[in-house]
């Protein structure tokens, strides 16, 4: 099952309230490595139900639930104790960041705040999080949230277009903390040209807003603007934005992957500028790199920036040919003048969001799920040729009253967040999309080719709601 552009209004969807301890077609996660925390989206994706949630787990708990025999895959389907809690939002979640710390106007200290775009109303959610709390995510001491949703409205703000996915955030030279949003729709004026949206949210603001609780006391936080599309007479389908951003440059470059589905697939450069106290972003003209020449390049899944290497990687798809690959990871490297395109490896068939772990010997290593083919691809990319080290099994063998069946140890896979237990063992945790479980990879060995699933985490529920079997 891949990600589609799934829409709706979740104020008129019926249904029942989700379920605190258990995945719904997870999407996105990510883990704050200093606390030990790992946090999950979870999107219902079917409506169901009627919200989605955000998840918090206990990283050394949820490594404490498998078992030190690792010649076998385990399946564990309750998280128990590792399940923190979670908060209900909006549903059809995007991409979840965490920030650096943002104080608000009433003097109540730093707090760092965990985001995620949705798609159900078209809204920005902003949660407070504190890794040292048993339960490290919170909406604060707000006015009384709606039905649906633990979080009340003023925690939410409309980023101005539909279909909110990507976002990403960082602090500007004037120490003004922003997040930038792009969305998986276009806007098309009256002279029929396709315009990408990207939203600008200036936290500070935001978090005044939600402090004050009164938004309409304070100025409103966010910015749309609008950019042409490279290439956008070859428009077939709706344009996908995703983000990345490029640490350390003094003015913070942010990067949009131009184009879902088009014939002439740009990725282009986008500079944060301040203009009497306001922000916005600057579209060089010549600061873009044509994809669509490179294996017929359609349409962009994600990306992530090397610090080290000062490189982005790139997951694309490709027009369907009758080849193995249909997709691939481009290299760009950001620096100088103009974008420039290093290379491209064909591998997979559509791939996710790619993620970046440097291993103990210093090669640059990428996991990249593949949501059709239910793996993930292992890439090195040490070097401008990046090189495929290994397909990780996605199918195992699980005991059903005593027969044995084959199972998806990943279904589906979206993204990929690594971890360690403080004793020298690595892992990486993969959401399963089509399952609503976490895979978990143990990657300590040395050796990427012997990296493969040790456990599956949480229930498997298949799309009519009922428990995996044989």
């Amino acid at each position: 099952m891949g990600l589609g552009l799934l829409a709706g209004c979740a104020d008129e969807i019926p249904g029942v309230t989700p379920p605190d301890g258990q995945l719904y077609f997870p999407h996105a996660l990510l883990v704050e490595p200093g606390a030990n925390r790992l946090l999950a989206v979870s999107t219902n994706f079917d409506q169901r139900y009627n919200a989605g949630r955000i998840h918090a787990f206990d990283v050394p708990a949820l490594i404490g639930l498998i078992p030190a025999d690792r010649s076998q895959v385990h399946f564990v389907e309750d998280f128990g104790a590792a399940h923190l809690g979670s908060l209900r939002i909006d549903q059809f979640a995007g991409d979840i960041v965490l920030t650096e710390a943002i104080t608000g106007f009433t003097g109540t200290g730093a707090v760092r705040r965990v985001l995620v775009p949705s798609r159900g109303r078209n809204y920005l959610t902003m949660l407070d999080y504190k890794p040292g709390d048993a339960m490290p995510l919170s909406c604060g001491t707000a006015p009384e949230p709606p039905a649906r949703f633990d979080c009340p409205e003023i925690r939410s703000v409309s980023t101005g277009n539909q279909d909110p996915f990507s976002v990403t955030a960082f602090t500007t030279t004037a120490q003004v903390p922003l997040a930038v949003v792009a969305h998986l729709r276009s806007q098309v004026d009256s002279s029929s040209v396709y315009r990408q949206s990207i939203t600008t949210v200036n936290l500070k603001g935001f978090a005044e807003r939600v402090e004050s609780g009164e938004p309409d006391a304070l100025p409103n936080p966010v910015n749309v603007q609008d950019y042409l599309l490279g290439g956008a007479t070859g428009v077939q389908f709706l344009p996908a934005g995703y983000l990345g951003l490029t640490p350390g440059d003094a003015e913070g470059t942010v990067v949009l992957l131009g184009a879902r589905r088009t014939t002439n697939l740009t990725m282009s450069a986008f500079r944060m500028r301040e203009s009497d106290g306001a922000y916005s972003l600057d579209d060089t003209a010549d600061n873009f790199v044509n994809l669509g020449t490179t294996a017929a390049a359609l349409a962009t899944r994600g990306m992530v920036f090397d610090a080290d290497r000062a490189r982005f990687y790139v997951s694309l798809r490709f027009q369907e040919t009758a080849d193995s690959y249909n997709s691939g990871i481009a290299v760009i490297d950001p620096t100088g003048d103009e974008l420039r395109l290093v290379s491209v490896i064909e591998v997979g068939e559509e791939l996710g969001k790619p993620s970046l772990r440097i291993d103990p010997a210093g090669n640059h290593l990428l996991y990249v799920p593949d949501i059709r083919r239910d793996t993930v691809w292992i890439v090195d990319v040490s070097t401008d040729e990046p090189t495929l080290v290994h397909k990780v099994n996605g199918v195992g063998t699980r005991s059903f009253d005593g027969q044995l069946v084959q199972v998806p140890l990943l279904a589906s896979p979206t993204q990929v967040a690594f971890a360690s237990d403080g004793q020298g063992n690595a892992y990486a945790f993969v959401t399963n999309f089509s399952n609503s479980t976490l895979a978990v990879l143990d990657i300590t060995d040395p050796d990427p080719r012997h990296h493969e699933v040790v456990a599956r985490l949480g229930r498997d529920i298949n799309p009519e709601g009922e428990k995996e079997g044989p």
